[in-house]
């Protein structure tokens, strides 16, 4: 769930979690350039959050995730209007 891991005593990044993240921000770039008919599951702010989440436990694989992160054209998928991982707020 919060994709951390135990690893000679110290809290690390699942690398399994790495992955999710990287594979979704693949589909990402290969939807906004038209090359794939499915957009991620999620939007810009979700995944700048998760890098985020991820830098405080790794720099290195927060910066590879950050570097295909810049490279999608986001106002491309904008119109989509992606769900964030928490869904909608509603105030009543």
């Amino acid at each position: 769930m919060t994709g951390l891991a135990l690893s000679g005593g110290r809290v690390t990044v699942a690398q399994s979690y790495i992955e999710t993240v990287r594979r979704e921000l693949r589909m990402a770039w290969r939807f906004a350039e038209g090359h794939s008919a499915e957009p991620p599951p999620y939007g810009k702010e979700t995944y700048w959050g998760t890098i985020r989440y991820i830098s405080r436990f790794s720099k290195l694989q927060a910066r590879e995730l950050m570097h295909v992160f810049e490279s999608v054209d986001w106002d491309k998928l904008l119109p989509l209007a992606l769900p964030g991982k928490r869904g909608k707020v509603v105030f009543s």
